[in-house]
């Protein structure tokens, strides 16, 4: 069935069509028409799955007990954590290929994923020298400096006395890299 061709100028013709369908009726000074609406049973809407392709109102008033309450970290707007991860290093002390697995799981099925992980070594790239087809603008950082500019020294950033040791190791390693 097709609606009556009416020219209307804000909509597609084949939008025009599905909205027809449905009770739109463009000659009515009602913004969208009439819409079938039909009070059901919500029994009656499991029974009988093509009920549910019309607006149903449910009769009944709801109650808080139906209501389940709302995870904690929702509540306190506190994003989810992921489980604690343990590292387990898949290479050698030579050649460290670390990576990580949940601190969760039973002994034997940590054992299984090391296995499978050891296994599949070859798959993953702990270096950008095994990553052949990387672009080197992706993996080097660059500094965007105008030809000519005095660069600028700034002056030096004070940490607690407690992390100066891991900011060295990490910058170390970043050296190394």
């Amino acid at each position: 069935m097709q609606g009556p061709k009416i020219e209307h100028r804000t909509m597609n013709p084949k939008t025009y069509d599905l909205l027809f369908k449905v009770g739109y009726d463009p000659t009515e000074d009602v913004a969208m028409g009439k819409l079938p609406v039909e009070v059901t049973d919500s029994k009656e809407a499991k029974k009988d799955p093509d009920s549910s392709l019309y607006i149903t109102i449910e009769e009944g008033e709801l109650s808080l007990e139906d209501a389940i309450d709302a995870h904690p970290g929702l509540e306190e707007q506190v994003k989810a954590t992921v489980d604690e991860l343990k590292e387990v290093n898949l290479g050698t002390a030579e050649c460290p290929c670390p990576t990580y697995v949940s601190a969760h799981l039973a002994p034997s099925e940590e054992v299984e994923y090391i296995a499978l992980l050891s296994e599949f070594q070859d798959v993953f790239a702990w270096t950008y020298t095994e990553m052949p087809r990387l672009d080197r603008k992706v993996e080097v950082h660059h500094l965007a400096m105008k030809k000519g500019a005095r660069p600028v020294k700034q002056r030096q950033r004070r940490f607690r006395p407690e992390l100066v040791p891991s900011i060295e190791v990490g910058v170390n390693r970043m050296i190394d890299a």
